[in-house]
């Protein structure tokens, strides 16, 4: 297997080839006008293989969301939600699955990270399609990392992963549970970045890992008692002296992982040096060529040519061989085929025959059987359609009339009628809001929320009546409802309740009408009784005939 993974760190274009796991070769190209034409020079006159482009940017930002668990379009619609509000007009986008929260709606999480620069990646993009070379994807060097996370730290919760791929920063990667959170490219100080010791100094290394430590508690991602367990990638030769100058604290914890122990568990061999730019490429030249993070249809058009050319060249070799190989087979097998189609004739009539005599007679049989089985569910309807009548009903809301404390609110009228889950919703949140437009523009509504179709149906319920108020002063009326519009909805089933109508406004913050006028001029009975109507709406489940004796038991 010969790879060539091209990796780029924001300034320079590394190339290295890899044939299976050892490095055959590897050089640099500078982003200057000479540099430019080297690399453009380089792919026209390099193998036609495909090309795995590394990324290592600053510019590269990572976000984690939780959307509704929906599937189809729904979810291509919710995530193109989430990439218009953080990464509009972005061509470089990847989203990643994490599975679903294990609590409450149980959502999906998502990792949404993009390449947010494009003009840095621009000219090296453009030589490719200019040299027609078959770029087969972009990859991502944090994304990446993963692999190396289960060979260091298998059980931390909190796992910050530090190695130095360029001079000039250092990748910082935080894990989660075993889940990328985030990562950045920290710059070095401008006097450490010559330096060729692993992580530059022990004071830039300690420095950056407290920055960090600090913005991932501060955005509570990890708590301020968790232990922060950072794991830095080195040569072997550097180990001692960054062990002995970084010293643990209560919440940071210091690991050191040998860069050639990496090496080894890769098989790789190379001759000249080992770094971590190394490993990450090897990793990406691992990787398959039909999945990769960034790149779009664009950027792959001179690969998928490939692809298909070699396709073209792969299945013509294999045809015409099996052209070869079908045409002796026919010809040897022949007399052989016969006698089977002979065969399988004289079984097919064997299994008719079998069937006429076995299986005819259970025809008749199953058909009635289907006809049973329709009746006995029709059967069932019925019934739990006469269970749900006004009378029925009528035994949920009795116990609250029977109460001595509501003896002088009396029932005319109780009116029954079915809707779907959704019609109900929507004609309750109407009347509602027709009450409350009405009554007052500051009136009392509860928010609506949305129920998505479905066959699934309900009750509404309307009580109507009124009280006689003996004496009551509007304060005890008020009461007196308030009570009764509570053990209304204590009824099981109740869903909603709405008040179209009450001898008084039992809303919050509404005024009495002898609060007006104190000395209220006496009115006829009949004028009073129109007065103390009250009209209530009530949503209900449908209840089944046990549930009907259910009730009645429970309020003897």
């Amino acid at each position: 297997m010969n790879r060539r993974v091209f990796y780029f760190s924001g300034y320079r274009m590394k190339v290295f080839e890899w044939h299976h796991h050892e490095l055959v070769g590897s050089c640099s190209f500078e982003p200057t006008e000479e540099g430019f034409q080297e690399f453009g020079f380089y792919l026209k006159h390099a193998s036609a293989i495909p090309a795995q482009l590394l990324v290592d940017l600053v510019e590269e930002d990572f976000r984690r969301e939780q959307i509704p668990h929906v599937t189809g379009k729904d979810h291509k619609v919710l995530i193109t939600r989430l990439i218009d509000r953080h990464y509009r007009g972005e061509p470089f986008i990847h989203i990643e699955k994490l599975g679903r929260e294990k609590q409450g709606r149980k959502d999906d999480r998502v990792l949404l990270s993009a390449l947010t620069n494009q003009i840095l990646l621009k000219p090296w993009l453009d030589i490719f399609n200019q040299c027609e070379s078959p770029l087969a994807g972009i990859w991502s060097v944090p994304l990446i990392s993963k692999q190396i996370l289960p060979l260091i730290a298998r059980n931390d919760k909190n796992v910050l992963l530090l190695s130095r791929l360029i001079l000039t920063a250092q990748r910082e990667t935080y894990f989660k549970d075993g889940e990328l959170m985030l990562s950045r490219q920290a710059k070095l100080d401008r006097d450490n970045r010559e330096l060729e010791s692993a992580l530059g100094t022990p004071e830039s290394l300690t420095f950056g890992v407290q920055q960090i430590h600090i913005f991932l508690t501060n955005q509570r991602i990890m708590a301020f008692n968790d232990v922060l367990n950072v794991y830095c990638i080195v040569p072997g030769d550097f180990m001692p002296s960054l062990k002995a100058k970084t010293l643990d604290t209560e919440k940071i914890k210091y690991h050191y992982v040998d860069l050639e122990s990496l090496f080894k568990h890769f098989k790789i061999k190379q001759h000249d040096h080992y770094h971590a730019d190394v490993l990450y490429s090897f990793l990406c030249a691992k990787k398959s060529l039909l999945t990769d993070h960034y790149a779009t249809k664009k950027e792959k058009l001179f690969f998928y040519r490939y692809l298909i050319s070699k396709s073209v060249r792969v299945g013509a070799m294999i045809g015409s061989l099996l052209i070869l190989i079908g045409s002796g087979l026919l010809f040897l097998n022949a007399k052989e085929l016969n006698q089977k189609r002979l065969s399988m004739e004289a079984n097919r009539e064997l299994l008719v025959r079998r069937f006429q005599q076995d299986f005819v007679p259970l025809e008749q049989p199953l058909a009635d059987s289907i006809k049973i089985q329709t009746s006995v569910d029709l059967a069932k309807k019925l019934t739990i359609e006469t269970a749900n009548s006004p009378e029925n009903y009528f035994a949920y809301f009795s116990p609250v009339f029977s109460q001595d404390y509501f003896s002088d609110i009396h029932l005319e009228t109780l009116h029954w009628k079915k809707y779907t889950a959704q019609e109900l919703a929507q004609y309750l949140v109407t009347q509602e809001a027709s009450v409350a437009e009405e009554k007052a523009s500051d009136a009392y509504a509860e928010p609506y929320v949305e129920v998505p179709p479905s066959d699934y149906m309900q009750v509404l319920v309307t009580l109507s009546g009124h009280l006689d108020r003996n004496g009551r002063d509007y304060r005890e009326v008020y009461r007196m409802m308030n009570s009764f519009i509570f053990e209304l909805n204590k009824v099981p089933g109740v869903t909603k309740l709405v008040v179209l109508k009450m001898p008084v406004d039992v809303r919050p913050g509404r005024s009495f009408s002898d609060e007006k006028n104190a000395e209220k001029i006496l009115q006829s009975k009949d004028q009073e009784k129109i007065e103390n109507e009250y009209e209530i709406l009530i949503g209900m489940d449908i209840h089944s005939p046990d549930d009907q004796l259910k009730a009645e038991v429970v309020y003897e």
